[in-house]
């Protein structure tokens, strides 16, 4: 292996003159959690506070410390909130060397003996893994040396969760030190690289040295060698002055030799049990401690693990005599569990070897470059402006924001910010005009705050597809400007101030699924007015117990959609009976309308923008399944038939069964619920037949059947397994349906039939909700009601008790019955008669928290599961979540939106993923959601997702 040697710093250099050397140029002590400003009597250190640096966290201000000379250990911040990424933000000088120090110190400060595990990156690199458990009554520190970017002015020292992290993050402090340009200058400081420090040691010193000795505040570990070694020491100072590097006086008083004419041997290990080897650069520091040496008396030959590259060593200095410090540096040194440096007597030699002390420093890869500098530049406006000040570091690196979403880091191309999901994180003020400037972006979600004002010019986003800014106190116009992003599939708006009309080039986008209700501002089929005319004119709405007035302007049939009704009138409403062209546009005084979240008072059936249900005739119903030939299903409604179109289309046709008492109830409940809701997760109703007494719906065939089909240990299993990593996708494709009900709609919509075979599969095994005959209104959010009443209807071993036992349905009814999902797949058996060997326990919901409360997991798991050997973190998170959403009380269940959040976390432990999302994991929808998945601070109603408890018995993992 090839080596660099270099001497550190020959002689004085102009900046000596500047005063620059011995002293440290700039240094920041944040003690993490303190209450104020203090100095630490023992070694003079001005301590500052850390809340001027970051804003999130709680802190402790009094932490047990079994040595009472690190005062900064007192105290701790930590960091309990569902976040991933917890950022100091410290103000840097750029284009400048720091030494940047953090210290941890547990404490058991929680009482609960749980040393936690987690990260730290700089900027957008990840730097290191704590892991507090290693390190018993002591406390972890880690340091880096960094050189900071030309146009960098801060540095973000983040503390991170991924899959390999544990319990809470926390920090006790956190040290910034400038140090000379010419300080560690090679071979790895330069712009944007860094170092890590491994070991640090003061050669035959008997404590430990740091400020004021040394004014860089390194910390230098005492090392005394056993036999054969022995130390020397000198009362002399040692002059130091003359290197950039700056050997500390005290340090370099003392060393370690040998007794004899003979080689010293130092081990240099990487403390691995294995040969694993560390690209390392290596500082040796020499300083001859004999008043009677000369030039001629010690000079030795440095070998580093006998590579055969040798260099000649005399710490004697020619020009100045003993008692002057010298500094070598050796890079790129593979430093395994069994290195050693031995230093062999030259020839002339009359004394032996000595060496003073050492740095070792691990040679990281280079930083990792950030995310596009333009789209920092914009988030951090964004972030002043909507007070998300307390959202620091890299918005994608190494981990994303809780509510960013960001594209993969390639060879060629920084990260780019492709999603900002921000739906009701309490926001207020306008929307800042910035986001423009995030030119990648396909998705903003700023729906459900408090935002007012104009739409800003979004034109330059032209990726944009989803753009949600519904019920905050938007005013104005509809901008034209939003006509002119191509690609743009999904426009809610409703529920805001706005007026005017509706643009002529967004009525005729196609494609777009548009939503303007609870607006006074003319709807789709309006025509702009004339030259002169206000924006409304000839349009009046009239808002009285939330019925949706209609005008008649000019001969014209107008459907102006003013406020969202807020009763369920019209679930009962008669539908239009079959057309014979199932595909002609119009109908017969039907109003054109977009699809998506529309009005139930006027739903788009008429199919006229090719979103809405089309209706066909019973001839083409029979046409189209062979005369019924092939029952692929039945349900509560009817028998399910395979069928294929006339265009070749495979469909599912669902058929009344007319001795069904709801039947005639459940089919206009269904249709009108499916024609007004679209999400890649949910199954799409194609069309529909009301003729001749006869009720039929058509949706979209799903090859793979149900996924009760595929759950290995169930009875009614048919199909091939899931493995586990496919149980994980199809549990988050289903969890965002049900999210995308329960919040993407106004009112929301509650399910109130999910079980295992009400969720379909792809082909691709993408996983879809269906069948939605028993679905509620909820309650208006305007109305401050949590529930609704109505009579019980479900199944039998999926239905939520306090439904039941009150009749109250809500949200957390279809959490209940998702968690019993969620056991399905975990256990594979039915939700009753489930072939438990305790016939007590037959209830799989009260099995399972009986196991997992026993900490044994393995019992209850499918053996299709336990033999693909999962990730058992992966499995214990679905396990713990499938019990919190099945808990007796819905206030203890979380929302759909924490499920989700919860669900993909569990894939990124099964995956080991970095956070960037593959090509695969987009086409399986893994990351991509109706509504992001925030834990706001603050806001009691949602439940912390905290199971601990579950794991502390004697479980197999």
């Amino acid at each position: 292996m090839g080596y660099l040697v270099f001497r550190v710093v020959l002689a004085l250099l102009a900046l000596n003159a500047q005063g620059t050397w011995g002293q440290v140029l700039d240094m920041i002590s944040i003690d993490c959690g303190a209450a104020r400003k203090y100095t630490d009597p023992v070694t003079n250190i001005s301590w500052a506070p850390d809340d001027e640096y970051i804003s999130a966290g709680q802190t402790v201000a009094a932490v047990p410390v079994t040595d009472g000379s690190y005062s900064e250990l007192g105290s701790l911040r930590y960091f309990p909130e569902k976040r991933e990424k917890f950022c100091y933000v410290v103000p840097i000088k750029p284009n400048s060397t720091y030494i940047i120090r953090s210290s941890y110190w547990y404490g058991n400060y929680d009482q609960m003996n749980t040393p936690p595990k987690f990260n730290i990156a700089i900027d957008s690199t990840t730097l290191s893994f704590v892991d507090m458990s290693q390190f018993g009554d002591q406390a972890k520190q880690v340091e880096v040396i960094y050189r900071t970017k030309v146009s960098a002015t801060t540095i973000s020292y983040c503390l991170f969760k991924d899959s390999t992290s544990k319990g809470t993050p926390f920090i006790s402090s956190l040290v910034f030190s400038q140090v000379p340009d010419r300080s560690y200058s090679y071979p790895r400081t330069l712009e944007g690289n860094f170092m890590i420090l491994w070991q640090r040691r003061n050669y035959g010193g008997s404590v430990w040295i740091r400020y004021p000795d040394d004014v860089l505040d390194r910390l230098w570990a005492p090392w005394v060698e056993s036999s054969p070694l022995t130390t020397i020491s000198t009362p002399t100072p040692v002059d130091d002055n003359t290197y950039f590097l700056k050997p500390v006086s005290k340090v370099m008083q003392t060393a370690v030799t040998s007794p004899t004419l003979s080689p010293v041997v130092l081990p240099v290990n990487s403390g691995a049990s294995d040969a694993s080897a560390m690209e390392a650069t290596l500082y040796f520091y020499f300083a001859e401690l004999d008043a009677s040496a000369n030039a001629t008396s010690r000079s030795f030959v440095l070998d580093y693990q006998k590579t055969g590259t040798t260099t000649l060593i005399n710490p004697y200095n020619a020009t100045e005599g003993a008692f002057r410090s010298s500094v070598w540096g050796y890079s790129t040194f593979s430093i395994t569990s069994n290195s050693v440096i031995t230093m062999t007597p030259a020839p002339g030699s009359i004394n032996p070897p000595l060496m003073n002390a050492l740095e070792i420093y691990l040679n990281r890869p280079d930083a990792v470059a950030g995310t596009n500098e333009l789209d920092v530049a914009a988030l951090e406006k964004i972030k002043v402006a909507l007070s998300l000040t307390g959202w620091g570091g890299d918005p994608c690196l190494p981990v994303p924001l809780s509510w960013v979403l960001c594209s993969p880091v390639t060879a060629t191309e920084a990260a780019r910010v492709i999603s900002v999901r921000l739906s009701r994180y309490n926001l207020t003020g306008i929307i800042p005009v910035e986001f423009a400037e995030l030119t990648a972006l396909q998705t903003l979600w700023l729906d459900n705050n408090k935002l007012v004002g104009n739409i800003p010019n979004l034109q330059k986003l032209q990726q944009l597809k989803s753009l949600h800014l519904n019920d905050n106190g938007l005013s104005g116009s509809i901008p034209d400007s939003l006509s002119f992003i191509p690609t743009l599939e999904e426009l809610f708006l409703q529920n805001n101030n706005l007026t005017g009309t509706v643009p002529d080039a967004l009525k005729s986008k196609s494609g777009l699924n548009l939503n303007i209700n609870g607006n006074p501002v003319c709807g789709p089929t309006c025509s702009n007015p004339g030259p002169g005319s206000k924006s409304n004119v000839g349009l009046i709405a009239g808002v009285v117990g939330g019925v949706v007035g209609v005008l008649v302007v000019g001969g014209i049939l107008l459907f102006c959609f003013c406020r969202k009704r807020r009763t369920t009138e019209g679930m009962g409403q008669k539908l239009p009976k079959s057309n014979s062209d199932p595909y002609k546009s119009g109908g017969k005084g039907k109003g054109k309308g977009k699809g998506g979240v529309s009005n139930f008072a006027v739903p788009d059936l008429s199919g006229t923008n090719g979103q809405g249900a089309k209706p066909f005739s019973h001839a083409e119903i029979k046409a189209a399944t062979s005369n019924f030939s092939t029952q692929i299903g039945a349900g509560g409604f009817g028998p399910v038939y395979y069928g294929k179109l006339a265009n070749g289309r495979e469909v599912a046709v669902k058929v009344s069964d007319m001795n069904s008492r709801q039947g005639a109830a459940e089919f206009n409940n269904e249709v009108q619920l499916l024609s007004r809701v679209h999400h890649r997760n949910l199954v799409s109703l194609l069309g529909y037949c009301q003729e001749d007494g006869k009720q039929m719906l058509v949706y979209e065939y799903l090859h793979k059947g149900t996924v009760r089909e595929h759950l290995w240990g169930s009875p009614l299993a048919t199909k091939e397994p899931l493995d586990w990593k496919q149980r994980l996708d199809v549990s988050l494709n289903a969890a965002q349906g049900l999210e995308y009900l329960h919040t993407g709609c106004s009112p929301i919509i509650i399910h109130r039939d999910i079980k295992s075979s009400n969720i379909l599969l792809t082909d691709k095994y993408v996983a879809k909700v269906a069948d939605f005959g028993l679905s509620r209104l909820g309650p208006e959010e305007s109305s401050g009601a949590t529930h609704v009443s109505t009579v019980v209807k479900g199944t039998a071993g999926y239905l939520d008790p306090e439904f039941w036992s009150t009749n109250h349905l809500s949200e957390r009814s279809d959490v209940f019955s998702f968690g019993v999902v969620l056991l399905e797949v975990l256990c594979g058996r039915q939700p009753i008669n489930n072939g438990l060997p305790d016939k007590s326990q037959s209830n799989i919901v009260e099995w399972v928290r009986n196991s997992l409360l026993a900490g044994d997991i393995e019992s209850i798991l499918d053996p299709a599961v336990r033999d693909c050997h999962p990730n058992m973190d992966s499995v214990w998170k679905v396990a713990e979540l499938a019990i919190q959403c099945v808990e007796p009380r819905g206030i203890h269940r979380p929302w759909m939106r924490d499920v989700v959040k919860e669900l993909r976390e569990a894939i990124v432990l099964e995956d080991g993923d970095s956070g960037a999302l593959s090509e695969m994991d987009r086409s399986n929808n893994i990351g991509t959601s109706s509504t992001p998945a925030p834990y706001m601070e603050g806001n009691s109603d949602d439940v912390s997702l905290n199971f601990e408890h579950y794991r502390k018995g004697p479980q197999v993992r």
